[in-house]
């Protein structure tokens, strides 16, 4: 087996890979940095086989501008991730939340209607949070802090 053939190999299986990441992943951002290994593998490919031209073609224009236009909008969309991440899949994925229980990053929508608040944020962070969170808890209202360290 000659280094030609074992390069176009290596290429080939790292395009179908890339590839099948492009439509498997849940992420726009890896999808979209999956596409741009799609695109260098069969650039390298095209060089492989001899037409270097359109290679460095695909890697200037797909790889260097749509590519890079691509991730800004994709970085620029305001995309509401908290409901796909809803659940406890990471740490304990036998278990099922709560039906009722919501992801938000709205403290009004969070605070409405708590009967307990409970804090678990970075202490450098909790003084500006709590703050930020005053208006919209009743004075009555228990908070909890499971910070660990004083600011």
């Amino acid at each position: 087996m000659d280094l030609v053939l074992l390069a176009f190999l290596l290429f080939g299986f790292t395009t179908l890979a890339s590839a099948i990441a492009v439509i498997s992943v849940s992420n726009p951002v890896h999808a979209a940095l999956s596409l741009v290994l799609t695109f260098f593998s069969v650039a390298c490919v095209w060089i492989i086989a001899g037409a270097e031209f359109l290679g460095v073609a695909l890697i200037l224009v797909y790889v260097g501008a749509v590519m890079v236009l691509f991730l800004f909008v994709v970085m620029m969309l305001d995309i509401n991730v908290a409901p796909l991440r809803e659940g406890n899949r990471r740490y304990l994925p036998d278990w099922d939340l709560h039906p009722e229980l919501r992801a938000t990053a709205d403290l009004s929508q969070a605070l409405a209607d708590a009967d307990l608040v409970v804090m678990g944020i970075p202490s450098h962070a909790f003084r500006a949070t709590l703050e930020e969170a005053a208006p919209f808890v009743r004075p009555w209202i228990p908070i909890v802090s499971l910070t660990k360290g004083l600011e």
